[in-house]
């Protein structure tokens, strides 16, 4: 459920445009903080090679995917923020705790539902 700022943005990413791809989704993040406007703001944060606000943004898309209860959209960020700390931040125990989210995510539904706790 994408808006059309947020595809603006995604089309200026595809098209080289960081400028534009940066400027998009903060500016939807300032509407709404949906995971996708995150998820791509860490996209393009990470290729200006600012790699810790790139995996901020990452780990706030993981969050946000969860409350929208899109679980391969949060695994996806799970791995990403567990890319950056361990191979380019060099923080590995941090990467294990977040490797261990993607994978815990990824067994699960593609979307995830209603706690069946006490079921």
């Amino acid at each position: 459920m994408s808006s059309p700022l947020i595809e603006e943005g995604l089309a200026a990413l595809r098209d080289g445009d960081t400028a534009t791809a940066r400027r998009v989704p903060e500016v939807a993040v300032t509407e709404v903080e949906s995971g996708e406007a995150l998820e791509g703001l860490a996209e393009v944060l990470y290729l200006e090679r600012e790699y810790a606000a790139s995996a901020t943004r990452y780990e706030r898309a993981y969050i946000a995917y969860r409350r929208e209860r899109e679980g391969m959209a949060a695994g996806r960020a799970a791995r990403a923020v567990a890319w950056i700390t361990g191979n380019v931040l060099g923080d590995w125990a941090v990467r294990s705790g977040w490797l261990a989210r993607a994978l815990a995510t990824s067994r699960r539904r593609t979307r995830i539902g209603p706690s069946r706790a006490g079921c």
